[in-house]
């Protein structure tokens, strides 16, 4: 089970550690320089629209003997509306700028190495962090949560879940 320390989602255990933020876009843009030295974030919201994207700062710390494997696509953001989201892949939103004729801007590529995009195997003592980002939920939802499956090469699984409240409008 995940208790909530400040802003932060947590869960420590003698075998892992998750932690889950909310970040608001500030949080994520000094996050994305912090980590790339770009002060660029193409999430942002343009003035006077609508917020497109919700964004998590992850980290899962694997304390045990045997392997874990994270997979950000497990990842998901479910909502009482029964909405699934999955946090967003750089290559698939490539993929939709090509459909459209378009190539994928350059400053996606610049804050890729923020991003939590793929599966990662961990061994004892390593960790990942990193980005979740996902498109919007819909307006009237009120509540969501965010999934997060740790597999283990022994062949457990541990599930937990971060719940959340929407974000308030600007």
């Amino acid at each position: 089970m995940m208790a909530l320390e400040g802003h932060t989602w947590t869960t420590d255990t003698e075998t892992h550690s998750i932690r889950i933020q909310h970040l608001t876009d500030d949080e994520r843009s000094a996050f994305i320089e912090h980590v790339t030295g770009a002060k660029i974030d193409p999430f942002l919201t343009p003035p006077e629209e609508e917020t497109r994207y919700v964004s998590f700062l992850i980290k899962v710390e694997n304390r045990a003997e045997v392997v874990a494997t994270f997979n950000p696509q497990d990842c998901w953001l479910v909502t009482s509306r029964n909405q699934v989201l999955y946090p967003l892949v750089l290559d698939d939103l490539g993929a939709s700028y090509r459909a459209m004729g378009s190539d994928l801007p350059e400053a996606y590529n610049v804050v890729r190495p923020a991003i939590v995009e793929n599966r990662t195997m961990l061994l004892q003592g390593e960790s990942i962090a990193g980005l979740l980002v996902y498109n919007m939920i819909k307006p009237k939802t009120k509540n969501f949560q965010i999934d997060v499956t740790l597999n283990w090469g022994d062949g457990n699984t541990i599930k937990t879940f971060a719940p959340y409240r929407r974000p308030k409008k600007k």
